[in-house]
């Protein structure tokens, strides 16, 4: 089940630190209105936090990349070397 696009924008701004009191009580209105609202809800924030997730780990291997060669020595050369 998607969340419905007014719904999607309230979570959007919970998320990003910017949602308002009143508006965070009309997404708490909506989530008590069943336990589908509920589980659809669970499941976008899942969803969001595996994005989150994938987005650090890709990152991590943009500042640190894999190391190519075996040998620290030959690594160091190699990489400041042009590829033939």
């Amino acid at each position: 089940m998607t969340l419905p696009r007014d719904i999607d924008a309230l979570a959007e701004d919970y998320l990003d630190g910017t949602l308002s009191e009143p508006r965070l009580h009309e997404l708490e209105a909506w989530i008590l209105q069943s336990g589908d609202n509920a589980a659809a809800l669970a499941g976008w924030l899942h969803g969001h936090v595996e994005l989150a997730q994938a987005a650090r780990v890709e990152r991590l291997y943009e500042v640190t990349p894999p190391q190519l060669a075996t040998d620290g020595n030959a690594g160091a050369a190699s990489a400041s070397q042009p590829p033939r």
